[in-house]
């Protein structure tokens, strides 16, 4: 296995995520990646700086969480590039962690309604992270960026979620905004 310092980390996201370049320091990039104090002056693997956006993640058969190959394969777009630090990360971060449910189908991560239903909805709004469920059923999931507040995003997703039709909508409220650290707000 691969070994990565705090530094490492840093200036790998530097490279792979250039929306991040010289935004955060090397310590909230850390922080982002799940690495603790002691992990940022020891040695970390590459699985565990990375598997909190999804990037990698190691098998881990015991507790019948799926392969990230078999995750990544639900996971389809980018996450949207905005100017508010962190917005991509967020997104990703809800992407795998919704991933890891069983009863998901498919994650979109900024595409239109209308290119997640096939057509069956003409809508161009394009939620942040949209989840398919096996049932049929649409979530809609925005991350906040600097210039829009909670209630527009709330009045946002209740729009493309009564623009569905009655048995494509999230009847049990799991649709949500969240912060770019991926935390409900």
């Amino acid at each position: 296995m691969i070994g990565l310092s705090a530094v490492g980390v840093y200036k790998w996201v530097k490279r792979k995520a250039p929306a991040l370049r010289n935004t955060f320091s090397k310590a909230k990039i850390s922080e982002l990646f799940g690495l603790s104090r002691a992990k940022q002056t020891a040695t970390a693997s590459v699985s565990e700086a990375s598997a909190s956006v999804g990037m990698l993640e190691k098998n881990n058969v015991k507790s019948g969480v799926k392969s990230w190959q078999v995750r990544k394969a639900k996971i389809k777009g980018k996450a949207q590039v905005t100017k508010t630090p962190g917005h991509e990360i967020g997104s990703m971060r809800i992407a795998v962690e919704e991933s890891k449910k069983s009863d998901v189908e498919v994650i979109y991560m900024d595409k239109s309604l209308k290119d997640v239903t096939n057509g069956e909805i003409n809508s161009r709004k394009r939620p942040d992270v949209t989840v398919v469920r096996k049932d049929g059923r649409i979530i809609t999931h925005e991350v906040k960026s600097k210039s829009q507040t909670k209630t527009e995003l709330r009045d946002k997703i209740d729009k493309m979620q009564k623009s569905l039709p009655e048995n494509r909508r999230d009847l049990e409220g799991i649709s949500d905004v969240f912060d770019v650290e991926g935390r409900k707000i």
